[in-house]
């Protein structure tokens, strides 16, 4: 048995088309916001975004956004901070919904509109299943972490949408993994039986100056580290992959490694695997959107 079904989520036609190639990050601050007066205007902006993005809207709690959630001008602009010091892809809801709608750069819109239709898609396929919601409630209740939340997330919609467009069955999210206290980010039903996906977000990964043979062993101890906490009550009958998501800048993006293409046995485990992927921007003629490659 396979430990990814087809590996669908890391098979996409376009991957494959020269009009669709990573770009190089220039660490231009994409959540940076037009100037407004007021709290109240800064809320009319996201409650305007979000009427495009009906699914995510109706999944979001009664008065989103509002101030008691947090969403001030001033929270924002203090999160967003300077990406030179911290993470270029800092970015939470309230900033997508703010650049989608009122940032001028092409870019920065299509790369906020790629990120809210993926959530979007997400809701519309997905709200009733097990644990969706909760998969989702970071974005409103601890949106202010200091690693991007966000992109966990969106890893986690993309990979399930694309596991649904290849006809395999997501079955639930958050789901306990045996009888233990753990869970898992996505659960996939195949014919050999339940296969548990944990995404593992490598932000800010330097992959550029290491030999393959270092960054096999570095993602490797990754995914050893999260399989130890989260697979220990995995049942013999089941499987687990630990999926690696390195949040890339720089001349990292433009490599074209092979070297996780297909999932890895994690060390002497028969049902556990670990598969790495890199999160970038890639434009086409639609502009510039987030996607998954392979790494």
């Amino acid at each position: 048995m396979t430990p990814y079904p087809s590996h669908a989520w890391m098979k996409h036609k376009s991957h494959n088309s020269s009009k669709k190639k990573p770009v190089k990050q220039n660490h231009k601050d994409h959540t940076q916001m037009t100037e407004t007066a007021s709290d109240e205007e800064v809320l009319a902006i996201q409650k305007k975004a979000l009427l495009d993005f009906p699914h995510l809207q109706k999944l979001l709690p009664a008065g989103y956004p509002s101030t008691k959630f947090g969403i001030t001008r001033e929270s924002m602009h203090e999160y967003a901070g300077d990406p030179s010091r911290g993470y270029w892809h800092r970015l939470n809801l309230p900033l997508a919904l703010h650049s989608y709608c009122a940032n001028s750069n092409k870019d920065v819109h299509t790369l906020m509109k790629g990120v809210l239709s993926t959530l979007d898609a997400f809701c519309d396929k997905f709200a009733h299943l097990p644990g969706a919601e909760g998969l989702l409630r970071p974005l409103w209740t601890n949106p202010w972490t200091v690693a991007p939340e966000i992109w966990s997330i969106f890893a986690c919609a993309h990979i399930a949408l694309t596991y649904a467009n290849q006809s395999v069955q997501v079955a639930a999210f958050e789901a306990k993994i045996g009888n233990g206290q753990t869970d898992a980010d996505i659960a996939v039903s195949t014919a050999g039986g339940l296969l548990h996906v944990e995404i593992e977000t490598y932000h800010k990964a330097e992959l550029a100056n290491k030999t393959e043979a270092e960054i096999i062993a570095e993602l490797e101890h990754r995914a050893t580290l999260k399989s130890n906490k989260k697979f220990k009550t995995l049942p013999a009958n089941e499987n687990g992959v630990i999926a690696i998501v390195c949040v890339l800048s720089g001349q990292d993006v433009r490599q074209e490694k092979t070297i996780t293409s297909s999932a890895k046995a994690l060390g002497t485990s028969k049902n556990i695997h670990w598969i790495a992927c890199r999160l970038v921007g890639v434009r086409d003629e639609r502009g510039l959107r987030p996607t998954i490659l392979p790494l």
